[in-house]
């Protein structure tokens, strides 16, 4: 049985996994859309300030 504070850690880890996912698939879509309107944009999650110009 798994104490609460270990319940907790793994329930923080989880959650931080689904959100670097998202954003992730987030980051993945915008350089899509980019693309589609004639947009280049580099791959790497360092790079995603492009889209914002």
């Amino acid at each position: 049985m798994k104490s609460l504070e270990q319940q907790g850690a793994l329930a923080l880890h989880s959650a931080r996994a689904l959100l670097v996912k998202q954003q992730t698939m987030l980051a993945n879509a915008m350089r899509g859309l980019a693309t589609a309107f004639g947009f280049v944009v580099p791959k790497g999650m360092d790079k995603r300030e492009a889209l914002e110009h």
